[in-house]
């Protein structure tokens, strides 16, 4: 090779043979291969357990590890991934990089390729442990090279997907909302596709319809086909014996390289006008518009809450947006929902619009506990924050009725959804069964200890609060389920009743969120006095 081409590809990966050295030597990127390993190892022992009860361990070890998997490269793609050219431009080191000759490809590799290396070796050091399940039972070789394989091109995808959506966005929080509607669309869309087609044909609205319903159908199986959950279910099946080199793994790799090529023609584009950083307004919309009413309003007597009202939840103008948003979406899952189910218009609509909008309501209430202390920490203004003479409880407690108030429509059509499939004998059924199940407050419990887990992991790390919470809370609790299978097998919890067990679950769950609660105004102290 000649020398200048040597130097020229030698520059280009600078950024990516340095970004793997700093990681090689972090010992938190060690840590955490560490303790995914144990965690494969506790998925090892929980099949063993459940070799008692059902056959083919092996296959249930495998199966666990490959959604586990799944789980997690979905994770990395709404924060690790999303985040790797964001993060420059919010602390303004973008421009430096490209005044210091880094070209566009060097910066794509050693930005965003790094982090999908360590993602790859992740799934690389889970093989040995992987091939345990042949010695267990119920899995080929071939099927564990098939979906390492999958998960490999699906990783692919999805890095070099989030990677443009980084370089589309100016923020962190916008690249992360993308690759939530990319997931959606991927996963449900297809089926979304299905359940309208059917409504409009079979209802007669679009008449000779066969062809665009032939059309439609035979694209959503497409992307059903090329989806990575069909693929893993495949593998997964007895006798399989496909080739390795899918339908799924040729067009995810295909789209990650498409998407990489994207990135990396539109990177001056998107990043040749860099505007310093400043706090995010959101959609605010200003006094002096057309569309003044969707602006901020005079600032309340409670200033915290009007303040993160507007600037965190987007104020009025979100809720208008969501008002509109929300029942679309209810209509679109239940015309799927009926493409299933074709009877019971009222019950599933009623079921559709109600755990919807519970979903939604969880997810906002998600986005607001990220968020909440974000701005505060990131401009370090909590120093100042706190001189106001009020309690640090005061302003917390302040700025979450502030977000709060964002949930009122889905709490409204929550409301709607409920009130269509229940009846006065529902209504009293509800409150003397329901409520009184210790299992229906374990969930609420969790809920609760997943929000203060979120608020506190935002105060330690500078994205992705939320999805480490989550993945927090999945994994504790399945440990949990795992761990409370063996000793129930084992024959130390054969005398408890299941309702006293979830008793003991809630008050154990219930201390935790009360010194997690503490904890939070702890950090809050300390973050505020270090400015």
């Amino acid at each position: 090779m000649p020398r200048g081409m040597a130097s020229l590809f030698q520059g280009t990966l600078a950024m990516l043979s340095r970004a793997m050295r700093v990681e090689a030597r972090q010992v938190r990127f060690h840590l955490f291969r560490f303790a995914f390993a144990i965690f494969i190892v506790f998925c090892l022992l929980s099949a063993m357990v459940q070799a008692a009860f059902r056959g083919a361990p092996g296959l249930s070890f495998f199966e666990s590890l490959c959604y586990l998997n799944w789980f997690f490269i979905m994770m990395a793609g709404l924060s690790f991934f999303a985040t790797s050219i964001t993060e420059e431009k919010e602390e303004d080191t973008l421009g430096l990089l490209k005044m210091a000759g880094v070209s566009r490809l060097g910066i794509l590799l050693g930005k965003s390729t790094s982090r999908l290396i360590s993602a790859a070796m992740l799934l690389a050091i889970q093989i040995p442990f992987a091939l345990l399940a042949i010695t267990l039972g119920g899995v080929m070789l071939h099927q564990i090279v098939a979906a390492y394989i999958s998960l490999a091109a699906f990783l692919v995808m999805l890095a070099n997907v989030a990677l443009f959506c980084s370089v589309f966005s100016k923020r962190s929080n916008n690249a992360s909302s993308l690759m939530v509607m990319f997931l959606l669309g991927l996963l449900a869309g297809p089926w979304f596709v299905k359940g309208i087609t059917y409504l409009l044909v079979e209802e007669a609205f679009i008449r000779d319809g066969d062809f665009l319903q032939t059309c439609l159908d035979d694209g959503s199986q497409f992307f059903i086909d090329i989806s990575i959950l069909t693929s893993l279910n495949s593998i997964g099946s007895t006798g399989f014996n496909d080739s390795v080199w899918s339908l799924q793994v040729i067009w995810n790799l295909a789209i990650g390289v498409s998407f990489f090529a994207l990135a990396w023609g539109t990177f001056d584009h998107f990043t040749r006008d860099l505007v310093g950083a400043t706090p995010s307004r959101g959609l605010i919309v200003k006094r002096t518009s057309r569309l003044r009413m969707f602006g901020a309003s005079s600032v309340w007597k409670n200033a915290f809450a009007w303040k993160d009202f507007y600037f965190i939840t987007g104020g009025r103008t979100h809720i208008t947006l969501k008002a509109i948003f929300y029942p679309l979406l209810t209509v679109g899952i239940a015309c799927l929902i009926l493409y299933f189910e074709r009877n019971h218009y009222r019950e599933v609509i009623g079921y559709t619009i109600f755990w919807t909008m519970l979903v939604a309501f969880l997810v906002e209430l998600c986005v607001a506990a990220s968020r909440m202390f974000h701005d505060e920490i990131r401009w370090h203004t909590m120093a100042t924050l706190i001189m106001v003479p009020v309690s640090i409880a005061r302003i917390a407690y302040s700025k979450l009725l502030g977000c709060l108030l964002s949930l009122a429509p889905a709490v409204v059509m929550g409301s709607i959804g409920f009130l269509l499939v229940i009846d006065d004998s529902d209504m009293q059924r509800f409150f003397t069964d329901v409520l009184d199940e210790p299992g229906f407050w374990y969930f609420v419990l969790t809920c609760i200890l997943f929000l203060h887990l979120t608020v506190l992991l935002s105060l330690f790390v500078k994205w992705g609060a939320a999805p480490l919470a989550f993945v927090t809370i999945v994994i504790s609790n399945w440990m949990g389920g795992g761990a409370l299978m063996a000793l129930s097998f084992a024959g130390g919890m054969g005398r408890f009743d299941e309702n006293v067990l979830f008793v003991v679950l809630d008050i154990g769950l219930l201390a935790v969120i009360v010194s997690m609660h503490f904890a939070i105004g702890w950090r809050l102290r300390i973050v505020g006095e270090q400015g």
